[in-house]
This record gives C-alpha cells, sequence and structure tokens, in this order.
C-alpha cells in the first residue's frame, strides 16, 4: 500500500469459471477519481477477482464433518 491506493467494490454472484467482468470496478474506480486526487496506476498491476464459497442460505458450514478431528468453517462470502 505504500505505492498507492487498493480499490475493492461490490459481490457478482457468477459460476467460478466465468469470465472476468470488470464493470463493477471500473465503476468504483471512475467513482475514486472524481472524490480523490489519483494520479495514474502504478504499472505492472492487474485487475484480480477472487472466488468465495457462498451456500444457498447465506450461512457458513460450521462443524465437524464424518473424518474424526476434522471440522469445516466455510461458505463466509466476500465477508471473510
Amino acid at each position: 500500500m505504500e505505492t498507492g491506493l487498493r480499490l475493492t467494490c461490490g459481490v457478482e454472484l457468477a459460476d467460478r469459471d466465468a469470465p472476468q467482468r470488470l464493470s463493477q470496478l471500473n465503476g468504483a474506480e471512475r467513482m475514486a477519481r472524481q472524490a480523490l486526487a489519483l494520479g495514474d496506476r502504478v504499472g505492472g498491476l492487474t485487475d484480480w477477482l477472487g472466488s468465495r464459497p457462498v451456500l444457498p442460505d447465506s450461512l457458513p458450514a460450521i462443524g465437524p464433518t464424518r473424518l474424526p478431528g476434522l471440522w469445516l468453517n466455510t461458505g463466509h462470502q466476500h465477508i471473510g
């Protein structure tokens, strides 16, 4: 973060292998540029997205499995 500002945006529900869509990120950058005196983008950086596990009821899966000593703690969506 010493070289600039990290910009993040919202959530898009899509298939894990769906092509990258940058409309949210581009919109967030446009708004940030209107609000802040930002210079040029740092060279060599690329836009990035990551998949997060989400369950249909939006609740995380936390609990033991059939394997002794192995618990699941997943499905926290974008909240972490």
